[in-house]
């Protein structure tokens, strides 16, 4: 018998564009998700901030659902990060650390990696979740090495399939899954990641599931509109009311 679908949360990665009537018309989109994921300046390139993002949503959009922030680690210094701990707790927003690629613009800070952010965030007892990336082009000995820092969760970039989990600690692990369609064909060409097509969306979710994964992040670069229609093809039906 097939998992339920129904009791996955099925988070959205949602794309930090800076026009205003865009950001607008994609949040509407994507929020009957269970919850979304705040990029910070992907690729190192000007974007609008996670926590802008996330005060639109709460105070403006009335958004309730899980935020979870990325925070970039290569642009910022302690202070930030202390900061950021407490803004989380005042707008409800988890944390996911990592350092991030090399800024387009200016000179890179790099005074924290992503275990010294997490330290730094827990000394907080805030009741904010704090996450770390983690990445399954490692060698396993280094995935397991960095889920013994102490994350609340984890970020799973690169997994293919459910058999890349095993033998992890897959209560805190939240794949990305990526989604290929025509529209972002040439962005999946360039960024190599593992994805799958819409068609197959809802048996890699369920093999995800039944391996015990509880949450995935669904990503579709550069094609935020069909995202939203992922919701149909693991069988939820989006909120009509937004």
């Amino acid at each position: 018998m097939r998992p339920c679908v129904d009791t996955m949360k099925v988070y959205a990665e949602v794309d930090p564009i800076g026009d205003e009537e865009k950001l607008a018309r994609e949040l509407r989109l994507l929020k009957s998700f269970d919850g979304l994921d705040l990029p910070d300046c992907p690729l190192g390139m000007p974007s609008m901030l996670p926590l802008a993002i996330s005060a639109r949503l709460r105070y403006a959009e009335d958004y309730s659902g899980r935020l979870i922030i990325n925070q970039r680690l290569a642009d910022v210094n302690e202070l930030y990060v202390r900061s950021l701990v407490l803004t989380s707790h005042v707008l409800s927003l988890d944390i996911a650390f990592t350092v991030g690629d090399a800024p387009k613009f200016g000179n890179a800070v790099n005074q924290l990696n992503s275990e010294s952010a997490l330290r730094i965030a827990k000394e907080y007892k805030a009741n904010s979740r704090v996450g770390l990336f983690l990445s399954l082009r490692y060698p396993r000995e280094k995935i397991i090495e960095r889920m013994r820092a102490g994350a609340d969760f984890f970020l799973a970039m690169r997994v293919r399939n459910a058999s890349d989990l095993e033998g992890l600690e897959v209560s805190k692990i939240i794949p990305y899954v990526i989604i290929a369609t025509e529209k972002n064909k040439g962005i999946m060409d360039r960024i190599k990641q593992p994805a799958v097509t819409m068609d197959h969306l809802k048996d890699h979710i369920y093999e995800l599931e039944g391996v015990g994964i509880r949450s995935v992040l669904l990503s579709c670069p550069g094609d935020w509109e069909s995202l939203k229609n992922a919701l149909n093809f693991v069988g939820r039906k989006p909120d009509l009311r937004f």
